[in-house]
């Protein structure tokens, strides 16, 4: 486990680590992970107990006339604890309240949920899925703003989430 973190932090969340932009400068302090895996976002499920929690989003969903967002991630990614964090401030977290019920799916080391990501062919974290109330897959998108060196704002966020499209 300590090799995959070492590993995750060394060349980030993806295959394929693009140059940085100049456009969009990232700080480690802007982007620093929460302490510890206290942050509930990134707490571990089980199998069964994140089809409780899907059933239950699409359920409430459903009487909100919302969608459910499922958050794929990993306590070990930054580009994850980036987007959780985002998603927390400003117009991203206004969009999610009013529309999504959201669900956060912690990948692990790639060794948990692997049939939900093979449902939605999740080979990337942090990826974002937009399902409507009778689960059925509306967008999804792929976030990296670490391993990417893009910038990443609430309201960008927020954007998307307002209008979700497939990458």
């Amino acid at each position: 486990m300590r090799l995959v973190l070492c590993l995750a932090l060394l060349f980030g969340c993806d295959d394929a680590p693009e140059e940085p932009s100049p456009e969009a400068p990232v700080t480690e302090a802007t982007h620093a992970a929460p302490e510890g895996p206290t942050d509930p976002a990134f707490a571990p499920m089980s199998d069964a107990e994140l089809t409780t929690a899907i059933s239950a989003a699409r359920l409430r969903a459903g009487a909100r006339n919302t969608n459910v967002l499922l958050v794929f991630i990993a306590d070990w990614c930054p580009d994850c604890h980036e987007v959780v964090r985002v998603s927390r401030l400003g117009a991203a977290q206004q969009v999610l309240a009013e529309k999504y019920e959201v669900v956060h799916v912690d990948v692990g080391g790639w060794d948990r949920h692997e049939a939900l990501r093979e449902r939605f062919g999740v080979s990337r974290i942090a990826t974002l899925v937009v399902l409507d109330p009778d689960d059925e897959r509306v967008a999804q998108t792929t976030l990296e703003p670490i391993s990417r060196h893009q910038t990443l704002t609430p309201e960008a966020l927020a954007a998307w989430l307002s209008d979700p499209r497939d990458a």
